[in-house]
């Protein structure tokens, strides 16, 4: 059985989460949030050494700014309140992030996130957070061109924000819509993608093993034949 080192998830539904409860949206993000630290537990427990989420768009910039004051507000205390806890429990921390409409204190957390040390690593937990990959596909090539380098597959890949993580075995969509959203277009060539119709803060261990097991019975040709 070949091993799973890449599952990458578009954490989709939280506000339609809230909505059903006649909640404020504020909740359904924070539930999301928490739903992420279940999800890294269950990462460490199966030994799938990376994980990446689709946190927060390029595009989400169009949502109600009471909506974004919300979200930041979450990935800023949560990052504060759980970094230490994750660095012990052998999780290492990388976001994919432009920085285009950070604010200094937003760049500060993520660049002091990024520096701590964790030994071992159980799990390398990427967010992408202010991401868009077509913006990322530029930031490459842009990156590409200022180092005079040849532009190849190789090169690419190196210039991207995920440079330090391998292609994705798995693409997760909760929430029931099947599109990518402008998520790691490029690092999905070849990964095997899963569309799940419950609401991300209702996505449980049990959904995800599911997954596992399915993928486990699909042909990874990449291409080729196997006869």
């Amino acid at each position: 059985m070949q091993k799973i080192n890449h599952i990458a998830i578009i954490m989709d539904g939280n506000a339609r989460w809230s909505k059903t409860r006649s909640m404020p949206v504020f909740n359904g993000h924070l539930e999301g949030f928490m739903k992420l630290q279940e999800m890294v537990n269950c990462f460490i427990d199966r030994d799938i050494p990376y994980l990446s989420v689709y946190a927060f768009s390029t595009e989400n910039w169009k949502r109600p700014k009471e909506e974004i004051t919300g979200i930041f507000k979450i990935f800023y205390d949560g990052i504060e309140k759980y970094i230490k806890d994750w660095s012990k429990r052998g999780v290492k921390l990388k976001f994919f992030s432009l920085k285009e409409n950070l604010s200094k204190d937003v760049l500060k957390l993520i660049e002091n996130s990024e520096k701590i040390e964790v030994s071992p690593i159980k799990v390398n937990l990427g967010v992408a957070f202010n991401y868009g990959s077509r913006k990322e596909i530029l930031y490459a090539v842009n990156n590409l061109n200022a180092a005079q380098s040849e532009i190849n597959e190789e090169n690419f890949s190196r210039s991207l924000l995920t440079n330090s993580f391998p292609d994705p075995d798995i693409l997760i969509r909760t929430g029931g819509e099947k599109r990518i959203s402008n998520f790691f277009l490029w690092q999905i060539a070849y990964t095997e993608l899963f569309f799940i119709d419950k609401l991300w803060p209702d996505f449980s261990e049990n959904d995800l093993d599911g997954i596992i097991a399915e993928y486990h019975s699909r042909q990874r040709r990449f291409g080729g034949r196997n006869s």
